[in-house]
């Protein structure tokens, strides 16, 4: 009888193992000298589910048997048997062994049958279930279209079943060509949240061995995609979106009173920042993409930049929005105070409010002068740019006492006063420090500030405000 060295290697008794074979092993065709094939086993398992419910699987070598139909003395199993392992049994008998990992694993059966050595080899698939990558395309009012997409994950799937939610299921052909799209029209809307099941098929008949957990979409709120959140930034070039709906869209602009539409930038999730764009002007804002199915345009609804501007020397106001129709119901003006990722409401506002007068004392004691205007929907907050309200209160003789010319300027401003200023700072109207410059000789030069109207504050060495005056550039 052939006598095997029975070796202690690792305590299989519930093991993951890892890096299995898909073909079955050289030995369990052709066994090496004084082993013969024979023998049988059964498996409780052929195909084993890592799935939503479990992501273990265990399985067991049952009904040993020689291949004389007796029992088999000196038995053993080797678990996830690979091409290049020894055949060296464990000491104490094995039959069943835990995983967690997809793949195939090879069971070796080994046995003595009246002297002679007996192997015998059977495999285990376990499967890893996972949900499809999948788009949604709605096509008029009540026609949704599901498309599988062609992604390495989706190519080990064997089919696909939809619940429709309206009693309707379909279930797709077997080993389909990705991309692949399955539509369905909805008579009413669905009852219950419409899902998608991915089923795992194998054999020549096809049958279904493991499903994935079930996904739901819910195509009334796919329908469009969503800006829920659009944010000027007080450089007022920058913006800020959150949006629902699929991750890749174009963001589009167009400028109040323009026809046509242009592109600002591409969408790459559901935060997006972009830059370059004069939002000192109203422009009007949308995500849109093509649907290469329905052949039709998915697009928002339209959002607008709100900008905030002063007046000199206690008013801002801002534009309005009632021309967005989708922007009407239940529409709501905040002003509220700027602090870094918190913004309280100080003041609710008329919806039909467009600028807002500040006394001298309103905020007397708080951390800072900066404020913003939000519009706030059901569906949408616009928030404006940021901006910094000078010092409302400048004592009379300190300001008649500094002269302040040519105004309208060109290149130079020239001072003349009693005081010994140190520093002037230029602000547009938007509240952005566009200029900031020590005074030297008394005067600054202003060549390169671009034409407009803007604020002129002048300080001291103690960096006390002397003069807030507003400056034309020619």
């Amino acid at each position: 009888m052939k006598q095997l060295y029975l070796l202690l290697l690792l305590n299989l008794t519930s093991l993951s193992l890892f890096a299995q074979q898909t073909t079955m092993p050289a030995i369990c065709k052709n066994p090496p000298e004084g082993y013969s094939l024979g023998g049988s086993f059964t498996v409780s398992l052929q195909f084993a589910c890592l799935d939503f419910t479990d992501n273990k699987a265990t399985f067991f070598a049952l009904n040993p048997l020689s291949p004389s139909g007796d029992k088999l003395s000196n038995l053993g199993y080797i678990f996830n048997f690979k091409d290049g392992d020894n055949l060296i049994l464990p000491i104490s008998l094995q039959t069943s062994t835990t995983v967690s990992e997809p793949g195939t694993y090879w069971i070796l059966q080994y046995g003595n049958e009246k002297g002679n050595a007996y192997i015998t080899c059977k495999s285990v698939e376990v499967i890893k279930t996972e949900q499809p990558d999948f788009d949604l395309i709605v096509c008029g009012e009540n026609s949704v279209t599901v498309t599988f997409l062609d992604t390495p994950k989706n190519k080990t799937h064997g089919r696909y079943s939809i619940v429709w939610g309206d009693g309707i299921q379909n279930v797709s052909p077997v080993n389909i060509s990705l991309p692949y799209s399955m539509t369905h029209t909805y008579p009413s809307v669905p009852i219950i949240h419409p899902y998608i099941v991915t089923e795992y098929t194998r054999g020549s008949t096809n049958f279904t061995v493991c499903q994935s957990s079930p996904i739901e979409f819910n195509y009334q709120n796919t329908l469009t995609p969503k800006i829920t959140k659009f944010e000027t930034n007080n450089s007022v070039s920058q913006i800020k979106m959150e949006h629902l709906g699929m991750k890749s869209y174009k963001l589009l602009a167009q400028k109040k009173g323009e026809t046509s539409w242009s592109l600002v930038g591409d969408t790459d999730g559901f935060t997006n920042t972009f830059m370059g764009l004069d939002l000192s002007k109203i422009y009007y804002f949308k995500l849109s993409r093509k649907d290469d199915i329905c052949q039709r345009a998915i697009e928002s609804d339209t959002v607008s930049n709100i900008n905030l501007a002063f007046e000199y020397p206690n008013k801002i106001s801002w534009n309005s929005i009632d021309d967005i129709s989708s922007l009407k119901e239940k529409i709501e003006y905040r002003l509220q105070r700027y602090y870094p990722n918190v913004s309280p409401t100080i003041k609710t506002l008329d919806f039909k409010q467009t600028n807002y007068l500040f006394s001298e004392n309103e905020f007397e004691g708080f951390y800072n002068n900066s404020f913003r205007i939000a519009v706030k929907t059901s569906n949408v907050e616009i928030l404006s740019n940021i901006f910094t309200l000078p010092p409302l209160s400048i004592e009379n003789d300190t300001y008649n006492s500094v002269s302040i010319y040519p105004n309208p300027i060109e290149e130079i401003i020239q001072f003349n006063s009693i005081f010994q200023l140190k520093t002037a700072e230029i602000v547009d109207l938007q509240g952005k420090v566009v200029e900031n410059q020590a005074i030297e000789e008394n005067h600054i030069s202003v060549k390169n500030l671009p034409k407009g109207k803007y604020i002129l504050r002048l300080y001291n060495q103690e960096k006390k405000l002397i003069v807030n005056k507003t400056i034309v550039k020619m």
